[in-house]
């Protein structure tokens, strides 16, 4: 989920290893800016997963039994592919990125969450998860392969992950009408 120049390459490796084992693996693959979604496709194709592209499949077309890979080249879609999803890798946190992206939008349909360690954007709700075991941190971009291999292999720890994420995310409900209700507080009365 919205990876950013050079994870999609991290991504790529890791689903083509694990695809010799698990032929049941579907990539959902959603770049930031949909615009990048050729340099995405020319990923998978270097690593020989084959792709489609989201609006390819909403006019109709469908790929081969080769096909492993759709790449969303649309804006605004995120998060219905998210409610597909079992496991989400959230971008810009790995390959020299920074700033990481909002981890609670998957959290919020009970899903597996990975992320790398550059979170800086979103320090406290990462750690707020971290603290949860409500989502992984990966120290780099070797431990993707290894961690996607863990979940896939072990369907109560990706449960247990997913609903972690989803309890985390109630638990902390309501903060907007705290803050609102600390601001008036400030106020002086009329």
């Amino acid at each position: 989920a919205s990876t950013h120049p050079g994870e999609e390459a991290v991504v790529a490796d890791a689903v083509s290893a694990l695809l010799k084992a698990h032929r049941e693996l579907c990539l959902i693959l959603v770049p930031r800016h949909a615009e990048r979604a050729t340099e995405a496709e020319g990923e998978l194709n270097r690593v020989g997963i084959g792709s489609l592209r989201l609006t390819t499949l909403r006019d109709g077309g469908g790929g081969d039994r080769g096909t492993r890979a759709v790449v969303v080249d649309t804006t605004g879609d995120l998060m219905a592919v998210l409610a597909l999803s079992d496991i989400v890798f959230v971008g810009k946190t790995l390959a020299g990125n920074t700033g990481g992206h909002n981890i609670i939008e998957p959290a919020v349909f009970g899903r597996a969450i990975i992320f790398g360690p550059h979170m800086e954007n979103f320090r406290r709700v990462s750690q707020i998860f971290k603290d949860a075991a409500a989502a992984i941190e990966l120290k780099s971009e070797s431990d993707l392969e290894k961690v996607l291999k863990k979940l896939l292999e072990d369907g109560t720890e990706r449960e247990r992950l997913g609903k972690a994420a989803r309890q985390t995310v109630e638990r902390h409900r309501g903060a907007t009408g705290v803050t609102i209700a600390r601001l008036d507080s400030l106020l002086p009365e009329n």
